[in-house]
């Protein structure tokens, strides 16, 4: 048993009949007990949150490379989704795609890597006793932020008012980072692909919180080389670049060297890799 299919259906009763909103072909890509939870949806019944579980066959089990949508695993998982009007979808569909957030782009690899942590806090892990998914706050595409949700222009021009007003009084979710278990100087994530990548760039947020930041770090790459890395902006906002002539690699690691003095759990609250 491999790919699996899901519909979404509506409804006036639950007996029926029955209309379909959409197919999704592969969804998971072996989704089930897909469901609704009545309190995961918004006040305008046009957002809400996807309950399943997904991937048992050993051909996707434990791999995040294979997962679709990214974040689908053998674990309890949550998905937010808009229910598109066709206004709403003229929205997106005239909304240029080179000003969709950069790290959801495709050429952000680390969005398709297995991750290793050396450590992960219990009260910032995903739903999943898996290790392998220990370390997915920090390569999952989110950037979580302490503050509330302040859109940018071009965000004002392509999200329904409905959607900005629902995203303001949202929290930053604890899971979209990779935080350590009491680690310091010694926290470490390596990102690992199934085949050589090349790469050429990384960025590299910090923790989103003021007190646990990483003053000083290194790259390590499969390759055998090295890039040493100075502080990290303090607060998720921007990040570290580091660019550097093309490399071609099957895994990268960040070692944590250095931490201020209020740090007690260090981590980040994003990777990104770019193969271009």
């Amino acid at each position: 048993m491999k790919d699996m299919n899901s519909y979404l259906l509506e409804s006036e009763q639950i007996t029926g009949p029955y209309k379909l909103i959409t197919y999704m072909k592969n969804f998971g890509r072996q989704a089930y007990f897909l469901n609704l939870p009545s309190r995961f949806i918004g006040e305008t019944g046009r957002t809400a949150w996807l309950s399943y579980s997904a991937n048992f066959n050993n051909v996707y089990f434990c791999d995040r490379t294979l997962a679709d949508p990214i974040g689908s695993r053998y674990a309890w998982n949550l998905q937010e989704f808009l229910l598109l009007d066709n206004d709403t979808k003229k929205r997106f569909e005239a909304f240029p795609e080179e000003q969709i957030d950069p790290i959801k782009q495709k050429n952000n690899i680390a969005l398709r890597s297995n991750v290793t942590v050396s450590s992960a806090n219990k009260k910032y892990r995903i739903f999943s006793e898996l290790i392998t998914y220990f370390g997915e706050g920090a390569v999952d595409g989110i950037v979580p932020n302490a503050e509330s949700f302040k859109p940018t222009d071009a965000e004002k021009k392509m999200l329904p008012p409905f959607l900005i007003k629902e995203r303001q009084v949202q929290s930053s979710y604890r899971i979209n980072e990779w935080v350590s278990e009491g680690e310091k100087g010694s926290a470490m994530i390596r990102l690992n692909w199934n085949q050589p990548e090349k790469v050429s760039r990384v960025w590299l947020f910090d923790r989103p919180n003021l007190k646990d930041q990483i003053t000083s770090g290194m790259l390590v790459f499969s390759d055998g080389s090295t890039i040493k890395v100075s502080e990290l902006p303090n607060d998720a906002k921007s990040c570290k670049e580091l660019s550097f002539p093309e490399k071609t690699i099957t895994w990268l690691a960040f070692f944590v060297n250095s931490v201020s003095e209020t740090t007690t759990n260090a981590g980040l609250a994003e990777i990104a890799v770019f193969n271009k």
